[in-house]
């Protein structure tokens, strides 16, 4: 019986786990920890409506810089807003946007990335560039990447995260019955972002596919949002 009460108290603590990782990621100055996922029933729906918010937040104040990102003479970029601008961004936002400016400077100066007009950022040896409702590609700007997945790709990452996210609850299951709560832990937690991040993508989704954005200074210190195409 000992190894069953092992595994009630880790069953307990996975969904405390995945409790207070989604709502750190909700409440902190970045919603890059936003996208730490817990499971997808309706009881979920609310963590899921925070985290587009915290993303909605990031993209209006991404807006807000826009005008001010300028090409330097060596193509890479700079981040120069008015004193009055800046104070209208959250600090840690900055602080996630002008550490990724430095990761994509590095990008440019490698030559991985290219610069072109209005500060674009473009993989120069990409074949194509197709922006179109609907379209499975990646796209890059100055804050980040966008990856855009149709309908077909979008239905294939749920059931991708489903998946995972089950097989990570049999290893916790084991892992407890077994003793290693360590690794029983892990799983759980695992778990729980596979299992937020399929609700995600199932609420963000409007039937033509899902857009995942992130910052240059990725998860967990950076950005993280989902949207519909």
């Amino acid at each position: 019986m000992l190894w069953l009460k092992r595994l009630w108290c880790n069953v307990a603590l996975r969904n405390s786990l995945a409790m207070v990782v989604a709502v750190a990621g909700f409440a902190g100055t970045s919603p890059a920890t936003s996208s730490v996922m817990a499971a997808a029933g309706p009881q979920q729906q609310p963590k899921v409506v925070s985290a587009q918010a915290a993303g909605a937040r990031l993209q209006a104040e991404i807006k807000l810089l826009d005008p001010y990102v300028v090409t330097n003479a060596d193509s890479t970029l700079a981040l120069s807003p008015p004193a009055a601008v800046a104070r209208r961004v959250d600090a840690g936002d900055m602080a996630t946007l002008r550490n990724g400016l430095t990761t994509v400077n590095e990008k440019i100066k490698a030559g991985e990335l290219a610069t072109g007009p209005g500060h674009r950022v473009f993989d120069p040896k990409a074949t194509e560039f197709n922006i179109q409702w609907n379209w499975t590609f990646k796209a890059y700007y100055w804050w980040g990447v966008q990856d855009w997945f149709s309908e077909y790709w979008t239905v294939k990452l749920e059931g991708l995260a489903n998946m995972g996210a089950a097989a990570s609850t049999l290893c916790g299951i084991i892992a407890a019955a077994l003793g290693a709560e360590p690794i029983a832990i892990a799983c759980g937690v695992a778990a729980a972002v596979l299992w937020f991040g399929a609700g995600w993508l199932q609420w963000a989704d409007n039937g033509g596919g899902d857009v995942i954005s992130q910052t240059w200074t990725f998860f967990p210190v950076g950005g993280v949002w989902i949207s519909g195409q």
